[in-house]
C-alpha cells in the first residue's frame, strides 16, 4: 500500500507539472500575440520570430493538452454501447478501447520518433530561427504520444481492478 501511495503522489506531481507547463505556454502565447498585434497596428513593425514561435507553441500546447486529457480520461469518444450493456461489459469495452488507443499512440510515437530522428540527423533548421533545429520543436510529438499510450495502459489496469476512472484518476 505504501508503494501505491508513492506512485499516486508521483503521478499527481507529474500532473501538476503538466498543468503548470500548459499555463506557462498559454500565458506566453497570449503575451507574444498581444505584443505582435500592438507592434503591427501601432508601429507598423513586428517581431520576425513571433509567428513561427506561436505556431510551435500551439503544437506544444495541443499535445500537452492531449496528455492532460488522457490523465483525466477526457478524450473525445463515441459512447453508443454503454447505455445498452451491463456494467461488467462496459468495463470490458473500456479496456478494449483503451488498449486500441494505446496501440495507436505507440505506433504514432514510433513513427514520429523516426521522423524527429531524421530531422536531428539532417539538422534541419526550424522556422523560428536558423539556430534552433526543428527537432527541438517536434520532439513533443513522440513524447506526447508515448505519455498518452502509457496513460491508457495504466487505465487498462485500473479497469481490470474495477477502480473508478474519471476526474480523480491518475
Amino acid at each position: 500500500m505504501q508503494r501505491n501511495n508513492q506512485l499516486e503522489r508521483i503521478l499527481h506531481g507529474l500532473h501538476q507539472f503538466e498543468l503548470a507547463i500548459l499555463a506557462i505556454i498559454l500565458l506566453s502565447m497570449v503575451l507574444i500575440a498581444t505584443v505582435q498585434i500592438l507592434l503591427r497596428n501601432f508601429f507598423d513593425m513586428g517581431l520576425i520570430w513571433a509567428d513561427p514561435l506561436l505556431r510551435a507553441m500551439l503544437l506544444w500546447l495541443g499535445l500537452l493538452g492531449a496528455i492532460v486529457a488522457s490523465h483525466d480520461n477526457k478524450h473525445i469518444s463515441i459512447d453508443l454501447l454503454s447505455r445498452f450493456v451491463t456494467e461488467r461489459w462496459q468495463c470490458w469495452i473500456r479496456m478494449c478501447t483503451s488498449f486500441f488507443t494505446a496501440i495507436v499512440c505507440v505506433v504514432v510515437a514510433f513513427h514520429s520518433g523516426r521522423f524527429v530522428l531524421d530531422e536531428y540527423s539532417y539538422q534541419t533548421p526550424s522556422n523560428i530561427a536558423s539556430s534552433v533545429p526543428s527537432w527541438i520543436v517536434e520532439i513533443i510529438i513522440p513524447l506526447a504520444f508515448t505519455m498518452i499510450a502509457l496513460r491508457y495502459f495504466l487505465l487498462i489496469g485500473r479497469y481490470w481492478l474495477h477502480k473508478p476512472v474519471g476526474k480523480t484518476s491518475v
